[in-house]
C-alpha cells in the first residue's frame, strides 16, 4: 500500500503544472466520444470510437458499436462470398459452356482465377490493411466483390435472346452435314475471370483482416464462438447457393421477353438454357447493402485495448517476439520481408501452415466435385445430385463448424486443448471418408460396356456404339441423352437406339429398330432418362456426408484459433494471410485439379465434337471414382492428423499458457487507500480507468489518460506504475 501511494506521488510529481494526475472521465451529458480533464476543457480521444460516417455519428447509432453487429456484417459478409464463389458458379458452370461455347479448360479457369487473384495479394492486404482501418478495408473489399459479381452476370444484357440451335435427337436417315463454326460468345470468357479476380480481390481482406478484427474485439473464449459463426455462415453459403442456383435455371434465361411456351422447351431439354445470371445480380445488391454498414465502424470498437491488455499470452516463445511487438516495427517497407521470416521459423505455425493445405485440398476437391460423385454413383440427374449435396452441405459443414467455436468457448481449451480435440476430430474424419466407398452397380450403356446384344463388354469407342441399325443415322458423340428402352437397357442417346419417331417434349420415342437386337420383347420404344436401378444405399452415403462434412468442420475454428495464438499480436492479421496464400497455392488450387485428374482417369466414355476432339466425360467407372476418391482423402486427413501432433510436440508456449482469462483479470481490479482517498482500476465491458473514487460518475463509465494505453496494450501491467 505504501509502495503504492509512492508511485502515485511520483506520478503527479511528472505532471507540468503540479496539480493533480491526469484523471479523465467520460462526459455524463452523452457518449460523445470525448474525454473531460479535471480542470476544464473537453479533450477529443485520439482515436474516434464512434459509429457512423463521414462526422455523421449521433447518439442513435452508437448501439450498433458492438462486436455482435460486426459479426452479423462480417456474417452476412462471408455467406453471401460463399453462395457466389463457392455455390452459384460450380452450379453454372455447365450451363455457361452451352451458352457462350466455352469448352471445359476454359470454365476451369474461370472457377480458378478467384484463387489465383487471393493468393497474389493477400500477403500484402493482411500485413498492411492488418495494420489500418480494418473496417475500411473490408468494407471496399465488399463493394469490390459486389462489382465483380454484378459484372459476371452482366453477358446475359449484351448478348441478346438466346436461340435453341439444338438438332434433331432421333435417327435421320438423310444425309446431312453439320457445319462447325466458332462463335463470338466464346470472348466473354475473358468478362468471367475479370469477375473472377475482383470477387478474389474483393474478399482478400475478409478471412485475413476480418479474422483478427472479430478476434480482438472480443474476448479469447468469446472469440472462438464468434468465429465459429463466421466461418459457419461461409459454410452454409455454398450449400444455400446449389439451392437457389439450381432452382434459377428452372427458370429460362430470357423469362419475360419471351413466350416460353411457345419454344416447346423444358428443363429437361438439351437446348434449355436456365437463367445462370440471376443469381449473381441479387448477391452483387446484397454485398452493397452488406458494404454500407461496414463504412461506419471505426478503427477499433470501443474496448478493444481493454480487452487486448487482458488476454493471456500463448505465443511460440521465442527471441523476435518482443522485436515484432514493437510498436515501430511495420512502418518501413524492410521490416515486411523481416516479419515473414520470423514467422516462418515459428515450427508450430508452420506446422498449421501445412495442415490448412491438406485439409484445404480435401475440402476443395470433395465439394467441387461432391455433386459428380452422387451422380455418377447413383444415376442422378445433375439438378438432383446438387441439390442433395447442398443439402448435405449445409447441417455438416455449417453445424461441424459453429460447433467447434462453441466446444472451444464452453471447455475454454487453450492451445493444446484444442489441439487434442482436433486429433480427435480427425481419427473421426478418416472413419467417415470411407463413406465414399459407398455407391450403387456400374451404369450400363449399349456400346459402351454392354454389346446391343446385352452381353458385358470392356471396349468403349465408336465401333461399339455404331451398329448396323444406326450406321445410316449419322448419329454423333456431342450430347449424352440417355433413353431407357422398354427391354430395360439403356443407350446413349435417341438416335443411337435406331428411334426414328419422337414426341414434342422429346421424353418418348418410337419404332428403335436397335431394341430387336437384345434377347428380351419389345415395342420399340424408349423413354428420355437413365434406366437407373434404386440400390437402397443413397440414404446411407447422404447421412456417411453429412457425418463427414461435420467431423472435417469441426477442426475449423479450433485450428483458426491455434494459429492465432502461437504468434505474437502483432503477427496474427499476417500470420493468418500466410496461412491463408500457402492454403491457396498448396490446397485449394490444386485440390480440384487433382479430383478432376482422377475423375479424367475413370471415364470410359468421352464426348467428341464434330471435329473428333474431345470435350467432357459423359461416363465414369464407379468403382475407380469411389477407390480414387477415399485414397486421395484418407491420405490428406492422414497428413492432417501428423501435422497436429507435430504442432503438440514442438509448442512452447509461456510459463502462464494454463492461466485463465478470468484469473489474469483480477490482476487488474486495485483497491488503494492513501490518505483516505481510494483509489481504483474499474473495468466494464467496454471502458477501463483509474479515477479517483469521488470522482466516478453515477454510471460508474470511466476513462483514463489515453497516454498511459502503450503500457497496457503489451498485457503486461506493473500495478505501482498505474498508480
Amino acid at each position: 500500500m505504501e509502495g503504492a501511494s509512492a508511485n502515485m506521488d511520483s506520478k503527479q510529481n511528472q505532471n507540468s503544472d503540479g496539480g493533480d494526475p491526469q484523471i479523465w472521465t467520460k462526459d455524463r451529458a452523452g457518449d460523445n466520444g470525448t474525454v473531460k480533464p479535471p480542470g476544464g476543457e473537453d479533450t477529443t480521444d485520439t482515436v474516434d470510437h464512434r459509429y457512423g460516417w463521414c462526422g455523421w455519428k449521433p447518439d442513435c447509432l452508437q448501439k450498433f458499436n458492438k462486436p455482435v453487429w460486426l459479426l452479423v456484417c462480417l456474417g452476412f459478409y462471408s455467406f453471401i462470398q460463399g453462395l457466389v464463389v463457392n455455390g452459384l458458379i460450380n452450379v453454372v458452370i455447365s450451363t455457361l459452356e452451352k451458352r457462350f461455347d466455352l469448352p471445359s479448360r476454359q470454365t476451369g479457369l474461370i472457377a480458378s482465377s478467384y484463387d489465383i487473384a487471393t493468393a497474389t495479394l493477400v500477403i500484402f492486404v493482411s500485413y498492411y490493411g492488418g495494420r489500418g482501418h480494418k473496417a475500411r478495408w473490408l468494407a471496399f473489399g465488399c463493394m469490390i466483390f459486389a462489382v465483380g459479381a454484378v459484372i459476371f452476370g452482366l453477358p446475359h444484357f449484351t448478348t441478346g435472346l438466346h436461340e435453341n440451335i439444338s438438332g434433331s435427337l432421333v435417327c435421320v436417315t438423310d444425309e446431312s452435314t453439320e457445319e462447325c463454326v466458332g462463335s463470338s460468345l466464346s470472348n466473354y470468357f475473358y468478362v468471367f475471370v475479370l469477375s473472377q479476380v475482383l470477387h478474389g480481390i474483393g474478399n482478400t481482406p475478409l478471412y485475413t483482416i476480418g479474422v483478427t478484427l472479430i478476434d480482438e474485439s472480443v474476448t479469447v473464449h468469446q472469440s472462438a464462438l464468434y468465429l465459429g459463426i463466421f466461418y459457419g455462415l461461409s459454410a452454409i453459403g455454398p450449400g444455400v447457393g446449389f439451392i437457389v442456383g439450381g432452382s434459377f435455371l428452372n427458370i429460362y434465361t430470357d423469362t419475360g421477353l419471351v413466350d416460353v411456351d411457345s419454344l416447346g422447351l423444358t428443363p429437361n431439354d438439351p437446348g434449355w438454357i436456365g437463367a445462370w445470371w440471376l443469381g449473381f445480380i441479387i448477391g452483387g445488391v446484397i454485398a452493397v447493402l452488406v458494404a454500407v454498414p461496414l463504412f461506419g465502424f471505426p478503427s477499433e470498437l470501443p474496448g478493444t485495448k481493454e480487452i487486448r491488455a487482458t488476454k493471456v499470452d500463448q505465443a511460440q516463445q521465442s527471441k523476435h517476439n518482443d522485436h515484432v511487438s514493437n510498436p515501430g516495427f511495420g512502418d518501413k517497407l524492410s521490416d515486411f520481408p523481416r516479419a515473414i521470416k520470423y514467422l516462418l521459423k515459428n515450427p508450430t505455425f508452420l506446422c498449421f501452415l501445412l495442415l490448412s493445405c491438406t485439409e484445404g485440398f480435401i475440402v476443395s476437391g470433395f465439394s467441387t466435385f461432391g455433386p459428380k460423385l452422387v451422380e455418377t454413383q447413383f444415376g442422378l440427374t445433375a439438378a438432383d445430385a446438387s441439390l442433395l449435396f447442398g443439402i448435405c452441405a449445409i447441417p455438416g459443414a455449417g453445424f461441424g463448424t459453429i460447433l467447434g467455436g462453441y466446444l472451444v468457448k464452453r471447455w475454454k481449451l487453450k492451445i493444446r486443448g484444442m489441439v487434442k480435440f482436433s486429433c480427435i476430430t480427425n481419427i473421426c474424419t478418416m472413419v467417415a471418408v470411407m463413406t465414399m466407398l459407398v455407391r450403387c452397380s456400374q451404369e450400363l450403356v449399349v456400346g459402351v460396356n454392354v454389346d446391343y446384344e446385352g452381353n458385358m463388354t470392356s471396349i468403349a469407342g465408336d465401333r461399339q456404339l455404331i451398329n448396323d441399325c444406326n450406321s445410316n443415322c449419322g448419329c454423333t458423340r456431342k450430347e449424352f441423352n440417355p433413353v431407357c428402352g422398354d427391354n430395360g437397357m439403356e443407350y446413349f442417346n435417341p438416335c443411337f437406339a435406331g428411334c426414328t419417331e419422337g414426341t414434342e417434349d422429346a421424353q418418348h420415342f418410337s419404332d428403335c429398330s436397335c431394341l430387336e437386337l437384345a434377347p428380351t420383347n419389345t415395342s420399340l420404344t424408349a423413354t428420355a432418362g437413365k434406366c437407373g436401378s434404386d440400390c437402397g444405399l443413397l440414404p446411407m452415403f447422404l447421412i456417411g456426408t453429412v457425418l463427414l462434412m461435420t467431423f472435417q468442420f469441426l477442426a475449423v475454428i479450433p485450428g483458426l484459433e491455434c494459429v492465432l495464438r502461437c504468434v505474437p499480436e502483432s503477427q496474427r492479421s499476417l500470420a493468418v494471410g500466410v496461412q491463408w496464400i500457402f492454403a491457396r497455392m498448396l490446397g485449394t488450387i490444386p485440390g480440384p485439379i487433382a479430383f478432376g485428374a482422377a475423375l479424367d482417369t475413370s471415364c470410359i466414355l468421352w464426348q467428341q465434337d464434330c471435329t473428333g476432339a474431345e470435350g467432357s466425360c459423359f461416363l465414369y467407372s464407379g468403382s475407380g471414382i469411389a477407390w480414387k476418391f477415399t485414397l486421395m482423402g484418407f491420405s490428406c486427413v492422414l497428413v492432417t492428423l501428423i501435422c497436429f501432433l507435430l504442432a503438440l510436440w514442438t509448442y512452447n508456449g509461456p510459463a502462464d499458457d494454463e492461466m485463465d482469462d478470468e484469473t489474469k483479470e483480477k490482476k487488474y481490479k486495485l483497491d488503494v487507500d492513501d490518505d483516505n482517498r481510494n483509489v481504483k482500476l474499474v473495468s466494464s465491458s467496454s471502458q477501463v480507468g483509474i479515477v479517483a473514487n469521488e470522482s466516478l460518475p453515477v454510471s460508474d463509465d470511466v476513462f483514463h489518460d489515453e497516454n498511459d494505453d502503450d503500457e497496457k496494450t503489451s498485457g503486461n501491467v506493473d500495478h505501482d506504475s498505474r498508480v
